[in-house]
């Protein structure tokens, strides 16, 4: 297989909870990441990266994850694949993801645009294993669209925390709340 390319995989706002989550910033991310496709849960995801890949003949060197989320400074976080949940605890969806360990050339990164994501380093470090490795980025802030009519931007908060399965860097500087 040649190079690499970038997939974009956006949480469908279809399946957003607007009780607690605004449908608009999903709509955002469709349309600012261009070539995006939306997903509905996280079996849709894995079957969608497979088919990008064997289409296009090439590996995934870039892969972004466009979703709500949530985190908080003591460690905790989630962020969403379609209505799925993962956690660093939900076992059952590593084994799920690591199926796509195959699918990234060796210079592969993915980036959780999900607000706080990076506030979990124990999650990134799961995903990282469960890809082979490769960098996972997450932000301890939040995530925001803004539409300018005629672009949308996205903009990151906080801290980017990029994790590998034994370590993570650019997340060990917070400061928690109460501390010297």
């Amino acid at each position: 297989m040649g190079n690499g390319f970038d997939l974009y995989l956006v949480q469908s706002p279809a399946v957003v909870d607007k009780q607690f989550y605004d449908k608009g910033y999903n709509n955002d991310l469709l349309e600012h990441y261009d070539g995006s496709v939306a997903v509905k849960n996280i079996y849709e995801f894995v079957v969608r990266a497979q088919f990008e890949v064997a289409m296009r003949e090439k590996y995934i060197r870039k892969l972004v994850i466009g979703a709500h989320g949530a985190g908080s400074w003591s460690g905790g976080g989630f962020f969403y694949i379609g209505s799925n949940v993962v956690t660093s605890s939900d076992t059952e969806y590593f084994k799920i993801l690591s199926g796509l360990a195959p699918l990234f050339t060796k210079d592969a990164s993915v980036y959780i645009m999900a607000c706080q994501t990076g506030y979990n380093e124990d999650l990134l470090k799961k995903l990282s294993q469960a890809w082979g490795g490769i960098p996972v980025y997450g932000y301890t802030g939040l995530i925001t669209t803004s539409d300018y009519w005629l672009w949308i931007s996205v903009d990151k908060g906080g801290d980017e925390v990029v994790c590998v399965p034994s370590s993570c860097n650019g997340g060990s500087n917070r400061l928690i709340p109460g501390s010297k």
